[in-house]
């Protein structure tokens, strides 16, 4: 279990460091007053849309929350809310 937790970890982080590379582009733009690298932007949001849907949300449900299910039957009911964001999430990128 504890390398699956430091696996999830470190997918988390590279999520973050996604996020921020993202707000960097937006803030430098802003700043600078010239449009945005939307190829980059691209890029990035597409990288987060791939990560999370194929590798990080399914480890996550396989892994982390039936550990935590197990181990504590009373988190149930925030695992299922953490579950349903996660489809919400999905069906709002299908949307745009």
């Amino acid at each position: 279990m504890q390398r699956t937790l430091e696996i999830l970890n470190h997918r988390q982080r590279a999520m973050s460091r996604s996020l921020l590379a993202l707000r960097t582009l937006s803030r430098r733009s802003l700043r600078s007053g010239y449009p945005p690298d939307f190829a980059a932007m691209g890029r990035l949001v597409g990288y987060l849309e791939r990560f999370a849907q194929g590798r990080h949300q399914p480890a996550e449900e396989q892994h982390l929350f039936r550990a935590i299910e197990r181990r504590e039957p009373a988190a149930a009911r925030a695992i299922a809310r953490a579950k349903r964001d996660q489809i919400g999430r999905a069906s709002c990128r299908e949307r745009v």
